[in-house]
């Protein structure tokens, strides 16, 4: 099932699910999420010039559906790219995981004062 079927539903996944099936609706919302999390990152970047950015959540477990158009508005929403070089945008080791580990360890650093 496509989303032009008319679903009112409809959620992350089943975005997901329709995008890797080609449907172009999909593909579409895909590539304007995408136009604003690469925006954000832009921001960030211009700012604080990080050398590497990591996406975690529901987007790292998506793979390539994401990080590919997210690389490439990046690149284009970047403020004088040729004035430094781009940093690095990677997935998450543990994607979707990753606030869930976090918190399990929280407990292991709490003892240190600037938490």
């Amino acid at each position: 099932q496509t989303l032009a079927g008319g679903s009112t539903n409809i959620r992350g996944e089943h975005i997901r699910e329709a995008a890797l099936l080609g449907d172009d609706e999909a593909l579409a919302i895909v590539d304007e999420f995408a136009r604003w999390v690469a925006l954000g990152l832009s921001n960030l970047t211009n700012l604080l010039d990080p050398s590497m950015l990591v996406i975690g959540g529901g987007l790292a477990g998506s793979g390539d559906l994401f990080l590919r158009p997210i690389q490439q508005w990046f690149g284009e929403l970047l403020y004088s790219p040729e004035l430094r070089p781009h940093p690095q945008l990677v997935l998450a080791k543990f994607a979707e995981q990753a606030g869930a580990i976090g918190a399990a360890i929280l407990p292991e650093y709490a003892h240190v004062s600037d938490i």
